[in-house]
Formats: structure tokens, sequence, C-alpha cells
């Protein structure tokens, strides 16, 4: 089958389909560095005649020094990237596995590991190094719903994207295809594939999902939009136990890159919602009504203290709240995401190995510390208590991270992402709580211009950023290449508090109260009310007063912050009971992260509208409706034909300033990596889409020492 493969260059690329057909190994000693030398030859098609390329990779093997190791890593540059490679259609000649699954195996307590593996392994050449095997990543997480962490660090989607997202890669799929008009396409899973409790992965898995599932109302309420793609129900067919074919009503080429991305995802993220395209029919059979019947469904329900045996199964899906469950990670469960520590360990039957025959993970367990307070978890960063942590350290610690990294035995490793707001105004363009305020809200892009001009960018980007993020817009020009145009960023982007007051003055605001604050037209003070939610890098509450205090000094306006957990806010999202918030914005991709469709920040009922438009109407602001069809226009198209579709719908999004951005282009992640830590690649592009860090393949994270 010939893979037809996609790329994103800002989104949009063509990518060459190769095919690794040989791999030799030389190894050399430099030193007391041991390199090996991987020669790797592959077809290359050039304009109708086939070539044959060489590449000559040369990686450091254990033994290399720390100092040395991070003195090497100079030499990893955009243009020059230490990044894994997948290497297809190559299986290594002979299989080998970590100490403690030998130990297993010779007890007789679990099979050979070439019985475990597929006949056609996933093959990973790492970023720096083979192995060792063996040591315990240690981390923290923010608590039970920090979901963002099993989301993006141990995937489980059936495809992936390459570390720097230049193309779709394999993962369970190794190959994969669609006729000429896109509406038919077929997937082929690894041969001999098997779950986490070696039982065999296979279509039926695909199909259970499919059938009994996503296609059980009483499981999965609404389908994804990808799922009603052409305003039918996508059809899926196990043609055999290794072969998928997923019909579709009208051309969706871009069915591949969705798969690879959040868009569809894995189980482990989505399972708890009843997606993830598929699932352990073999383990979940026991809890489904269509296969032990209502009454035993619901008493198991009942047993376990859940109302209902459709929910008591999603929650039997959720792999980090149930350890039991059958995974495809490279980590199992042994605890879950809500104990103190959440703890998982090396799945035997994970399906990929390294250019030699090792099978991976390299790293035996991994461990994570709840630490739901953001400073304290920012303190134990500092003093070098994380092996490798990522997520909730704050860019303003920066100075003191780099005073402190010699001390605590790490190197830092910032994580950039196109056009990402870290602090973001959100307007709820949904909200009609009091209908005198929502005329300006939600019915005056002005007025949202006009708060905008009011804003003391440089001041924000000092106090949190350094100085070093670009001011502007939300459409910072230049932030992606969907901003070519500085029209917004010198329209309502910078500090004009005299403009701002004009248009405020101008839309029947112009009195004010004893304090100077501004007052509707009923003579109520206008009030504006945001929620911003705790325990992240960047403190958004913080973050607000110094806004409110900007509103109130330049042009009048109350601004009252809320803060509230994740889990309180996302019960806030879904109510559309928010007047705004703020938060975060995900890096812009527009496509394929789905950022011209609403999200619950600033559109509760437009999403769920929009999830589906056929399914329903919306009779939210005509923009919104516009917008979502230029998406939905883009994604029946080929990369290159829907640029015009996609540059439409910015444009709108754009135009109409739901949200008013701050500064973009400052560190998104402040990466603390101790240094001995190998095979984190280097630079690691952050996107959501492609679930970083999962983008970097840590299967393939190893420690070249043990020591603490």
């Amino acid at each position: 089958m010939t893979a037809v493969l996609y790329g994103c260059a800002g989104e949009t690329a063509t990518v060459e389909v190769t095919r690794v057909v040989e791999v030799e190994k030389e190894v050399k000693v430099k030193g007391d560095t041991v390199v090996e030398t991987v020669i790797v030859e592959k077809e290359v098609k050039v304009k109708g005649d086939t070539v044959v390329e060489t590449v000559v990779v040369e990686a450091p093997r254990a033994g290399m020094s720390d100092a040395d190791y991070v003195a090497s890593r100079e030499n990893c540059t955009t243009e020059n990237p230490c990044h894994p490679k997948i290497l297809t259609d190559f299986v290594p000649s002979s299989f080998s596995e970590a100490p403690m699954l030998t130990d297993l195996v010779d007890a007789g307590k679990l099979p050979p590991v070439e019985q475990r593996i597929p006949a056609k392994p996933l093959v990973i050449q790492p970023a720096d190094q083979v192995g060792p095997y063996g040591g315990i990543w240690n981390l923290a997480h923010g608590g039970a719903g920090d979901r963002a962490v099993p989301a993006r660090n141990w995937q489980d989607r059936s495809l992936a994207w390459a570390t720097d997202y230049s193309s779709v890669v394999p993962k369970i799929f190794d190959e994969w295809g669609a006729n000429a008009d896109y509406t038919v396409w077929e997937f082929h899973i690894r041969e001999g594939i098997r779950w986490s409790d070696g039982d065999p992965m296979t279509t039926a898995d695909y199909m259970f999902w499919y059938e009994h599932i996503a296609g059980n109302t009483e499981v999965v309420k609404s389908l994804p939009f990808w799922m009603n793609w052409g305003g039918e129900v996508a059809k899926f067919e196990a043609v055999d136990d290794y072969n998928l074919r997923v019909t579709f009503a009208e051309s969706f080429p871009i069915f591949a890159e969705f798969i690879a991305s959040s868009t569809v995802g894995g189980p482990t993220p989505n399972g708890r919602k009843g997606l993830g395209m598929y699932a352990p029919s073999h383990y979940l059979e026991q809890f489904h009504a269509e296969f032990v019947g209502v009454e035993e469904a619901n008493k198991l329900a009942e047993e376990a203290g859940f109302e209902g045996w459709a929910k008591y199964i999603l929650n039997r899906n959720d792999a980090p709240l149930n350890p039991e469950l059958p995974v495809m990670t490279p980590w199992l469960n042994i605890t879950t995401i809500a104990d103190s520590q959440w703890i998982l360990e090396r799945n035997p039957y994970y399906f990929a190995t390294d250019q030699e025959g090792n099978q991976l993970p390299y790293l035996d367990r991994v461990v994570l510390t709840m630490t739901e307070d953001n400073n304290v978890l920012n303190l134990n960063a500092i003093a070098g208590q994380y092996d490798l942590q990522y997520r909730h350290t704050k860019f303003a610690n920066y100075p003191v991270f780099q005073e402190n990294a010699s001390k605590g035995n790490y190197r830092i490793q910032l994580f950039r992402a196109p056009g990402r707001h870290q602090t973001t105004i959100y307007f709820n363009m949904d909200w009609s709580g009091d209908p005198e305020i929502a005329a300006y809200t939600v019915d005056s892009v002005d007025f949202r211009k006009a708060l905008s001009m009011a804003i003391d960018r440089e001041q924000i980007n000092e106090v949190y950023y350094l100085g070093v993020g670009q001011e502007g817009s939300y459409c910072a020009q230049g932030s992606t290449v969907w901003y070519d145009d500085s029209k917004w960023d010198d329209e309502f982007g910078v500090l004009r508090v005299d403009e701002a007051n004009k248009i405020l003055d101008g839309l029947g605001l112009s009195e004010k109260d004893s304090s100077g604050y501004r007052l509707l037209p009923s003579g109520e003070r206008l009030t504006l009310e945001l929620v911003a939610p705790t325990n992240y890098h960047i403190d958004h509450s913080e973050f607000g007063e110094m806004i409110s205090q900007m509103w109130k000094e330049n042009v009048g306006i109350d601004l009252q912050v809320q803060p509230v957990s994740k889990s309180l806010l996302g019960e806030i999202e879904a109510g559309n009971e928010h007047m705004g918030e703020i938060n975060v914005t995900g890096p812009f991709f527009p496509v394929l992260e789905n950022r011209l469709l609403p999200s619950t920040r600033w559109g509760p009922l437009a999403k769920q509208w929009a999830d589906d438009p056929t399914a329903s109407e919306y009779g939210g602001p005509e923009w919104i409706v516009d917008m979502v069809g230029d998406y939905y226009n883009a994604l029946g198209k080929g990369p290159a034909e829907r640029v015009d579709d996609v540059q439409a719908g910015v444009n709108k999004l754009c135009d109409n300033v739901p949200y008013i951005g701050t500064v973009t282009g400052a560190a998104e992640r402040v990466g603390i990596v101790k240094n001995y830590v190998r095979n984190l690649p280097y630079p690691l592009p952050f996107s959501v889409f492609g679930g970083t860090p999962g983008n970097a393949f840590i299967e393939t994270l190893s420690l070249a020492t043990q020591e603490r």
C-alpha cells in the first residue's frame, strides 16, 4: 500500500514518501565516547526516476559524560536538529528487552520478546543514543484535573506526527492510503501487535469502538464532527483482522492528519468521553449492556457507585483512573492520576524497538507526584527534584532556574509555540447573563477593541516575559504564517488611551460614578467579571488584577477577577455561566488544532453547534457561522487548495476580537532537564495537536546514570 501523507509547514507542505531498505552499523571509539554510524539507504522518487539516497547518522552511545553530552547539544540547531527518526519498512535482525522483563521471561511469567511484539514493530532511531535501559522518570503533575499530562506524554494515537511536524508517521497503523477522491481510506494494523495484557489488538477493537461505544447514543450523545463528515456517519469496516476501511460521504483528504492529531487522538485522553477511535473490546465487553444485558451492566455500575452502565463503562475506559484497563502506551498505569503518586511501569507488550532491536521504552517507570500548589512545584524544580519537568514551570522564574542549574545538575530547554498567548482575555460570545452588559461584551466589537487599546503590553512583557515577547494583538503580525498583516496590531494591538476613551464615550458609556467607573445607560456601574483558572505556570488571577488596574486608570472600566480551580472552570464553561475568562490560547495551527472552531472559553453554545453544524442551527453572531463554514470548506480540500478558506476564517476571527491577546513569542514551556537525561529532541517544537512532548517519542528517553 502506498502511504498518502501530508505535512505541515505553516500548516501545508508536500511530503516525500520514503522507504528504508537497509541499515548497517559500524562502531568506533573517540576517547571515552563510543559513536555509532548508522547507514540508511532509502529509495527517493525524483520526477519519475528512482535514486538511492544514503544518510549517515552519528549518535553518541552510553558512556559519554554528562558534561560532554550537554556540550554536544550545542550542535543541535533548527537547521540541524537532534530528532528521533522513524525507520519504516526496517525490521531488526534480532530483539532484546529490559532486564526487568528478562527476569519475568526466565521465571516463566512472560513470553519471550519475539512473541510480544509485532512482526513488523515500530522502529525508532533515538535522537541521541541507544539506551541504556532502566531508571525512573520523576516529575510532577497538577492533580487529577491535569489531563494534559496523559494526553500528551504517553500517546496512543493510531498515527503520529514527526517531531518537527513535517509529516505524518506510522504508529499502530504501519500503512495507510486513500482512493483518488479521498472518500475511502484504508489502514493496516501492525500484524501481531498486542494490548498491554497480551491480548491481540485487531480491527475488532476499532469496530467495537465504532459500533458499541461511539455508535451507542447512551454512551456517546453526540459524535465528533469528523465522524459526520459530509452529513452522514462515517462507515467503518473490518476487511480482515488487520485491515480497516473507513468511508466518508464526501472527500476528506485531511483524515490521516486528524488521526495523528488531538482531533481524533487515542483512548488514553479520550476514552472517558467515549472517543479515541478504538477500545479494548475484550476488556470492556464485560461492562457493556449489549454483551451482558442491561440488568447485569447496571448492577455492576451500581455496585461501583455509578448511575447507569453507560457512565460506568466510560469510567472503565479511562486509563488514568483505571489501572485495569489494557493500554497501547509505552507505560501502563499502576496507580491513578488521583493518587498522591501516579506510578506507571513499562508495558511488556509495547510494539516499538530502536534500530538495534531493543524493545522500548528504555525507562522502567514513570512517577508523577501530585503537586497542586504551583509555587511548590516551581521550588522543587529549582532545587532539581525532577528529571524532566516542563508543565507548570513559570517563565518568570527563568533567571532563578539559570542561577540554580549547576547546583541542581540540570539544563534548561525552552519550548516555543507559534502564535500562542499565555495571558489572554476571552469574552464569551454566547453569554446572556445580563443583556445590558452583553450588548457590549458580545454585540460590540468596538467595545472589545477599546479594551484592547487600554492595555499596556510593554508592562506585561517586562513583568511576565522578561521583555523577550512580542507585544501586539492576538493576531500579532508574523507570529504565525497566517498573520501576515499589521492591521490588527496597528488598530487595536497598541496602547492608545485617548482613542479607547473616545470609542467608549461614543458607545453610550460616557457617564461615570464618583469612583471614576463608567456607568451603563441604566445608571448601574458597568462591571466586567472574568474567571481565571488557578495552578497554571502563569498566575492568571494576578495577571487579571494587573489588567483591572490598567482598565480602571486608563478607561474607567471595573474588572472583577474570580480565581477558580480547573475542574470548576470546566463546569462553569459547560454551563455557559461565564461572561469571560483569562486563560492561555493554543498555538495557532488553525486547521489541525481547530482554531477556527469556537471553544468553551469563548462560545460554549457555538462549540456545541459547530461540532456538528448539520444537526442544529446556531443563533449567535453571524461571523462565527461564516468562520465555521470557512473551516469546514478547508477540510474538504488538499493542503494547497485549502489555504484561501483558512485565511478567510482567520481574518474573521482576527477582525471580530472574541479574545484579546497581549504578548506572544515567549517560551511556551521552560523545560527543566537533568543533565543525565538522554534522547530529548532539540529543538522540540511545541503544539497541542501534536501533543508535545509526545512528538519527542518519549519512549526513547533514557538516563545515563541511575544516581540521584
